[in-house]
């Protein structure tokens, strides 16, 4: 490009912000699936940032993706609201109030409370969705700390600037591993627009739970055995029987294409995030814990076949350092 066509392009006419109406359920499914891929890209990159020493930036882009990834929520409680006639107005409050950063904060720090109690008990063993949760005293200083992250401030005792500190890491470790397990649980329903759409069809009572969804491309499959790694690993002692279940009952309704390539593809992710996170112990973990799942199934010939768990096992090899012994 010219100079003269970086201007050009830099200087266009952008379509407004959206600040009125109601949207569609397409739209709503294809704003979302948006949201989550947008949220989970910032955590990404903010693991590659602190891998490079850089702490502070990473600490700014995770409370980023926090804001992003609540949009989902915020999205579809709006959609629902008003699609069951429960407030006629809930639409008009999301554009009033939707760019808030701190109504999102808050949103995305309370979720999963409410289903902590379902599973509270023995932390050795119970199998919990979440192993983290974020305390209402979080709220208050998460903006401040993503503003601090990012900028320097003039302040009453001098000047601050972005600090890659060792409190600013044990922050970064803890809200980012607090932010990853819920994209990776908001992924089997917002992983794709089609997805989407299945999961607010259910929600609205015009799908049933047990068929709610046809769609088993590969990002939905890998999404799905990630969700249930997830889940199967928030204790700290990783439930591989109830995993090895799941994955010899979900293998028989998947391709097998879909569900080898599928494996690999997440081999890759959990093999990057474990051996990024060398710095930050509570979300190392987290995913070696899920990490170990996934390399438990490389052994099970009955379901992968003896020649993919050598394949398998190969792709996760460069990793096994951190992960199982």
């Amino acid at each position: 490009m010219t100079e003269d066509e970086i201007i050009a392009w830099l200087t266009r006419l952008r379509a407004p912000i959206r600040r009125e109406g109601v949207l569609s359920r397409d739209e709503v499914a294809e704003a979302t699936t948006a949201y989550l891929g947008n949220a989970s890209a910032l955590f990404e990159e903010a693991l590659l940032l602190c891998a490079q020493g850089k702490v502070a930036r990473a600490a700014a882009l995770t409370v980023l993706g926090l804001e992003e990834l609540a949009k989902v929520p915020l999205l579809v409680n709006t959609f629902l609201r008003y699609e069951h006639g429960q407030d006629a107005d809930a639409w008009k409050s999301l554009w009033k109030s939707g760019g808030s950063h701190k109504s999102k904060q808050a949103l995305i720090l309370a979720y999963g409370q409410i289903i902590r109690s379902q599973f509270d008990g023995d932390p050795m063993f119970e199998r919990r969705l979440y192993r983290h949760y974020a305390s209402d005293a979080v709220l208050e200083s998460l903006d401040s700390f993503k503003q601090t992250s990012l900028y320097v401030d003039l302040r009453q005792d001098g000047v601050h600037k972005p600090a890659s500190d060792n409190e600013t890491r044990h922050a970064l470790d803890y809200l980012l591993v607090f932010g990853q397990e819920r994209a990776d649980s908001f992924g089997t329903w917002h992983v794709s627009q089609r997805r989407g759409a299945d999961f607010l069809e259910v929600a609205l009572g015009r799908k049933a739970v047990r068929a709610w969804t046809h769609h088993y491309g590969i990002p939905e499959v890998r999404s799905d055995i990630l969700y249930q790694a997830a889940a199967m690993s928030a204790s700290h002692v990783p439930d591989y029987s109830s995993f090895l279940d799941f994955a010899e009952s979900y293998r028989k309704k998947v391709s097998e294409k879909h569900f080898k390539e599928a494996l690999l593809s997440l081999a890759a992710l959990l093999g990057s995030r474990v051996e990024l996170a060398e710095s930050l112990p509570l979300y190392c973990s987290r995913y070696i814990g899920t990490f170990k799942l996934i390399f438990s199934l490389s052994e099970q010939q009955k379901i992968v076949g003896a020649s993919f768990g050598r394949k398998l096992k190969e792709a996760l090899s460069p990793n096994l350092a951190a992960g199982p012994k």
